[in-house]
């Protein structure tokens, strides 16, 4: 649940990094087409097109934000599961 919470915190950052660069009079247009397909390829266009700053890189520093959340969980998962005790459930029985 924390990490959906922050994957979502980190979406709505990117978004609001594109509409502060985008200017407001093609806002309702973008949201639309990237509500209709988000993962379409066709935005980053789109966004080059309206925008002058180098969108592509205000997402990828947002996206190395998402990249060290991604590793910092993982590295505590691995603490978590290394504190747990191991059970071995196969126990055999040898029958004589």
């Amino acid at each position: 649940e924390l990490w959906k919470l922050v994957d979502d915190i980190v979406h709505h950052r990117v978004m609001i990094s594109i509409l502060d660069k985008l200017p407001i009079e093609y806002h309702e247009e973008f949201l639309s087409k990237f509500h209709a397909s988000p993962h379409h390829d066709s935005h980053m266009n789109y966004l080059n097109d309206k925008i002058e700053q180098d969108i592509e890189g205000i997402i990828k520093k947002n996206s190395s934000i998402i990249d060290f959340l991604h590793l910092l969980k993982k590295m505590i998962d691995n603490i978590n599961n290394a504190k747990k005790p191991s059970v071995d459930l196969t126990m055999k029985a040898t029958i004589k």
